[in-house]
């Protein structure tokens, strides 16, 4: 598993687990209580690995005074006693496992994804793409109005002849009875762009990441005004950087015994 796959997760996710393998401490849960950790050998000459575990896959991060595995204690969010996996069987060391998060809120030793704030916009720009999808298809349900001379019968022979516009390159030869008419659909298209834009506006404030970033379209921005819109996101970059970086170098030197990291 790559680095790189770590913070890629923890960025989406808002949280991620990293397990060093073979493990050097077990945890277990006697009468709901968690016990001291047991230490194991863990042999030099053993190769080591990486495996990641996804937030689903950890139930809980158990902290000092947890109110179920550890009761009577003092409680203390940033002392982590293990991480109590989903199957709730296993209560893994915090020496072994690196826990990166984004967005940590208060006490809550979780993370938060980055897309939680703007959840509620995603679902408003799926469905406006939706409902500009079926209001275009239903506008242009019938595309051309064919008018003819003549009684009921001349009128279903037509209907039965032309039911469906021909092809492209088509030469059609009528009399001077006859008429198409192309009706206009109306999709107001221009006025539909400012609410599909407020939604994206609103997604990319949610993300903290300028629109030419979120949509990859810097034509409603000038270069003065991009550089200056991406100098909050630089900022923010740098500071998760200073945040994973240690986390970074514990699994490095987790993985090859070695404390100098560069």
């Amino acid at each position: 598993m790559k680095l790189r796959q770590i913070i890629h997760h923890t960025y989406l996710l808002g949280e991620y687990f990293a397990l060093v393998l073979p493990i050097s401490s077990r945890l277990t849960i006697t009468d709901g209580k968690l016990t001291a950790a047991q230490e194991l050998e863990r042999s030099a000459d053993l190769p080591r690995a990486l495996r990641g575990l996804t937030p689903d896959m950890i139930e809980r991060v158990v902290t000092r005074g947890d109110h179920e595995l550890d009761q009577g204690a003092v409680p203390d969010a940033d002392t982590v006693l293990g991480y109590l996996r989903s199957d709730r069987s296993t209560v893994l060391g915090s020496a072994d496992v690196t826990h990166t998060r984004y967005e940590r809120i208060g006490n809550l030793p979780r993370g938060v994804s980055i897309l939680y704030p703007v959840l509620k916009y995603l679902r408003f720009s799926e469905k406006w793409f939706e409902n500009r999808h079926w209001l275009n298809f239903i506008r242009a349900r019938i595309p051309a109005i064919r008018k003819v001379a003549g009684g009921s019968s001349r009128v279903d022979a037509e209907r039965v002849r032309h039911q469906v516009l021909p092809p492209p390159g088509t030469v059609v030869i009528e009399n001077m009875a006859t008429d198409w008419k192309f009706p206009e659909m109306n999709l107001e298209a221009d006025d539909a762009r400012h609410d599909g834009r407020a939604i994206l506006l609103a997604i990319s404030a949610g993300l903290g990441l300028p629109e030419f970033v979120l949509t990859a379209d810097a034509s409603n921005a000038n270069y003065s005004g991009a550089f200056a819109a991406e100098s909050p996101m630089v900022k923010k970059f740098e500071t998760l950087q200073s945040v994973w970086i240690p986390q970074i170098r514990k699994i490095v030197e987790a993985l090859t015994g070695s404390d100098a990291f560069e």
